[in-house]
């Protein structure tokens, strides 16, 4: 007689196989083809596992085990990497890619730590403890006129906020008696300042800077005119946008700002670090290197609005001047829409941050401000739109 084997069912495929054709894995007979289709072996402890509890990785099969002991995932990238192709960064296990994109060592200490925390000098990053050792304390060593003029409305208090701008120029070596010819013709109401009185010369470039005396906001806005002199000098080599190093600094009046209204001002600035950023129209190299959005080093926002206060002057809004608060960040420029946009988004906020409470100072309530006022700050309105923020 025939031997007659014993079938059974593949209780995945539900076809019927001999017994020596089935394995056993959970409690389940599988064929061949669903055991390969619906589980792996580990390339490390030889066990099988479903495919749902495997890791792929390195064109290999591990078990989640294995893996633990043998790999890890990049904090960063969130990637599978080999242990041996980690480091770690605080605390936690990076891949080399990552390491090099978002961290560097301290020139001095050779300590890492996150780009947007370093500041950066002559292409050399500096922690904040060893930048602090480098720094010169240079809030007072530029020169200044003996007597300012202030400039104001008549129907304006002599108490009024101030702005104090200084826009950094500059033109190439050859185009020197035109810098020359510029500061002939200087309206009164600025003077050119450089550090040691003379032309302040870097590279192919030379530098120096335009300042103003103090002007009221509306005195300002109605004498826009006094400024198209200068911006009328970008036609014959004047420059400042296409120099990495030149900024606008706006000085505003210290005394103006109460300590509540002075520590919103600060929230809004060092808490929305990308919308400033893009404001700014600067590089994030450039902003770590002269106004740096990081508040991790600067202690509690509200002591230094108390104190009126900042120890340094490289920061996104420096307080170590005894009378003006100055604001640093944006990036030089001759173009009048783009000046304009920086003076009205300065004195948009010095608004927005007196007339509304802590909660209020995110960029959400900033933009529907701006949008409630955009006749009267156009340039700032059209930008938001440009950059699509609005």
């Amino acid at each position: 007689m025939p031997i007659i084997k014993k079938v059974k069912q593949c209780c995945e495929c539900k076809n019927k196989f001999t017994f020596d054709k089935l394995t056993l894995f959970n409690g389940d007979d599988l064929c061949k083809d669903c055991l390969d289709q619906t589980t792996d072996v580990c390339i490390i402890c030889g066990k099988r596992f479903d495919k749902d509890d495997i890791i792929k990785f390195d064109n290999k099969s591990w078990c989640e085990n294995c893996f633990d002991d043998e790999a890890s995932y990049c904090y960063n990238c969130e990637k599978r990497f080999y242990d041996s192709d980690l480091h770690e960064f605080n605390g936690d296990s990076w891949c080399q890619e990552c390491l090099d994109a978002e961290t560097n060592r301290c020139y001095t200490c050779g300590n890492r730590d996150y780009i947007e925390e370093l500041y950066i000098r002559n292409g050399r990053s500096y922690c904040w403890d060893c930048w602090d050792e480098l720094e010169d304390d240079e809030c007072n060593t530029y020169y200044y006129p003996d007597n300012y003029t202030f400039y104001r409305l008549k129907s304006e208090p002599k108490d009024s906020l101030y702005y104090g701008i200084e826009l950094e120029t500059g033109v190439m070596h050859d185009a020197k008696f035109e810098l020359n010819k510029l500061i002939a013709v200087l309206p009164e109401q600025f003077f050119a300042r450089h550090e040691d009185g003379s032309i302040h010369t870097t590279g192919v470039v030379t530098e120096m800077e335009i300042v103003s005396h103090p002007m009221t906001y509306k005195w300002l806005m109605k004498h826009k005119s006094i400024w198209n002199k200068i911006f009328k000098f970008r036609n014959i080599g004047l420059l400042s946008y296409n120099i990495k190093t030149c900024g606008i600094h706006i000085h505003l009046t210290k005394k103006y700002f109460s300590e509540d209204h002075l520590y919103k001002f600060l929230s809004f600035v060092y808490n929305n670090k990308e919308f400033i950023k893009k404001i700014s129209q600067r590089q994030q190299t450039a902003l770590n290197q002269w106004a740096p959005l990081s508040i991790e080093h600067l202690g509690n926002l509200k002591n230094i609005a108390k104190e009126k206060y900042t120890d340094g002057k490289y920061l996104a809004v420096n307080l170590c001047h005894s009378d003006t608060m100055e604001i640093r960040f944006f990036r030089g420029t001759l173009n009048p829409e783009s000046f304009w946009k920086n003076l009205e988004f300065t004195q948009a906020l010095v608004e927005f941050s007196k007339k509304y409470d802590i909660e209020k100072m995110n960029v959400e309530d900033f933009v529907k401000y701006i949008k409630g006022n955009k006749n009267r700050f156009g340039n700032l309105y059209k930008f938001l739109i440009n950059k699509e923020l609005v």
